[in-house]
């Protein structure tokens, strides 16, 4: 069927787009598809700026180094400022030792249940050994089959103990007996005893000695010996007293010696 030209009225053969007459388009191609854009799908980015993004990230910055600080200071803050146990003198070598540090002060309640200072009794009052506060104790706190702390040499930060006992009446007269081993070596420590600040006794500790083939891990009771030292009445004072036994001996570094190991401090009236 020919097609008539809209421009010219001529008539050109099926097919022909253009007309052979006025060069008209008379047949119209596939129009090109056009693609809709949601608003959504066209929309721009979001722009990121203005003062509120910004304090937002001044704030996160904030938050991670002040979470920095506090990690750096829990670190250093942990570390801990105690000599290791290999750099700890002893006897034998010990897991764990402690230093028996301040804490409440022990009062003394004589054995049979007198108050030291009032009618008469010659009970002992007995003092555990970890009631000596300053001195070296190992994790056991035993030694020649008995609890123990001990008195290491001068200048080795365990060279005294002290504890404090209380008197309920008028002082007497009063004998400390103090049960304890002297080290390995021949010559006996330099020993001291204060009470109140005053000395009562300095000289060489009567302690047996420790044999040097014994290290006194486990076993029986062994080898314990006692000494007593006078306190004269004007040195104590009704209520709170205090004993200081101190190691006079210098300390030389090596094999724990010098040292004196205690096992019990007990008073008398004497």
């Amino acid at each position: 069927m020919m097609v008539r030209c809209p421009n010219c009225n001529n008539l050109n053969p099926p097919g022909n787009v253009f007309c052979g007459n006025c060069g008209y388009k008379i047949i119209a191609g596939p129009e090109e598809p056009t693609q809709a854009f949601s608003a959504k799908a066209i929309a721009a980015p979001p722009r990121f700026g203005g003062f509120k993004s910004w304090m937002l990230i001044g704030a996160a910055l904030g938050l991670l180094l002040l979470a920095g600080l506090v990690w750096l200071i829990s670190s250093l803050g942990g570390a801990n400022n105690r000599p290791s146990e290999a750099s700890l003198p002893g006897v034998t070598t010990a897991a764990n030792p402690a230093t028996n540090g301040p804490g409440s002060l022990p009062t003394v309640t004589p054995v049979g249940g007198s108050n030291l200072g009032q009618s008469a009794s010659n009970l002992p009052a007995r003092i555990s050994p970890v009631d000596l506060k300053g001195t070296y104790s190992r994790d056991d706190s035993t030694l020649y089959g008995r609890p123990e702390v001990a008195l290491y040499g001068a200048g080795s930060g365990y060279e005294q103990g002290t504890v404090t006992f209380k008197l309920n009446g008028t002082p007497r007269k009063l004998n400390l007996r103090l049960t304890g081993l002297d080290d390995e070596r021949a010559e006996h420590c330099q020993f001291q005893v204060l009470v109140n600040d005053r000395v009562v006794f300095e000289g060489a500790s009567s302690f047996p000695n420790t044999p040097g083939n014994d290290t006194g891990v486990g076993g029986s009771d062994r080898f314990w010996g006692q000494m007593s030292v006078a306190i004269p009445p004007e040195v104590l004072k009704v209520g709170n007293n205090t004993v200081i036994l101190r190691n006079l001996t210098p300390w030389s570094g090596s094999l724990g010696i010098p040292y004196i190991l205690i096992n019990t401090l007990e008073f008398a009236e004497s």
